[in-house]
C-alpha cells in the first residue's frame, strides 16, 4: 500500500496503472530537443533532431529528419513549423538516404516550410533502412525575444509514401539563449 498526503492508502495496482498511464500520454507529446524518438509507433517511424537545442542570435542550428522505413520509399512531402521571430530558415539538403534525391523546402508561410523529396532516377530507400531524409538549416533570429523563449519545430501533414507515418505530429523544442551558457 502507497499511503498519499490525507492519509489514505493506495494498493500497488492502482499506482501501476497510473504509471502505464502516464507513459502512454507521454509518447504523444512533445520530446526533449536532443532525444529522438526511438520507439516504434506504428508502419513508419519518424522523428526530429535538433543541433544544438539552444543557441544565441545569429548561430546556426541544424534540424534533421529521420525515418524508418518498412517499405520501399520512392517521395514524400511533409510541412515544417518553426517560430519566425526565434529562426530564420537558411536552407535545405539531403540526408544519408536520399544522397541523391531531389530535396526541395518551400516556404508557404511565415512559419511552414513545405519539404518534398523525390527520387527522380536514384535508387528508392529500401525497407528496414532508418536514417535522415532531410537537413533543415536555420539562422536564430532572437531580435527582441526574450532570453529563453521557446520554439516548437515541428512536422506535419505528411503524404505521398509517408502517410502513414508515426507520430503525426512530431515536434522538438529549441531555446532561445540571449547570453551565452
Amino acid at each position: 500500500m502507497i499511503r498519499n498526503t490525507h492519509g489514505k492508502n493506495y494498493p500497488y495496482h492502482i499506482l501501476i496503472a497510473l504509471l502505464i498511464l502516464f507513459q502512454t500520454l507521454s509518447i504523444c507529446c512533445k520530446k526533449s530537443a536532443t532525444s529522438p524518438e526511438t520507439k516504434n509507433l506504428g508502419p513508419l517511424m519518424i522523428f526530429l533532431t535538433c543541433m544544438p537545442s539552444d543557441a544565441q542570435t545569429r548561430e546556426t542550428v541544424s534540424v534533421n529528419i529521420s525515418i524508418e522505413s518498412p517499405h520501399l520509399l520512392d517521395d514524400f512531402r511533409l510541412d515544417l513549423t518553426f517560430t519566425p521571430l526565434i529562426l530564420r530558415f537558411k536552407s535545405i539538403s539531403v540526408g544519408d538516404l536520399t544522397q541523391n534525391w531531389d530535396i526541395t523546402g518551400e516556404k508557404i508561410a511565415p512559419a511552414t516550410i513545405h519539404i518534398h523529396g523525390w527520387r527522380g532516377n536514384s535508387n528508392p530507400i529500401e525497407m528496414g533502412n532508418r536514417g535522415i531524409i532531410a537537413s533543415i538549416v536555420f539562422e536564430v533570429r532572437g531580435e527582441g525575444i526574450n532570453h529563453g523563449h521557446e520554439s516548437d519545430i515541428c512536422i506535419k501533414n505528411y503524404a505521398d509514401g509517408i502517410e502513414n507515418l508515426t507520430p503525426e505530429p512530431s515536434c522538438r523544442i529549441f531555446t532561445y539563449q540571449r547570453y551565452p551558457g
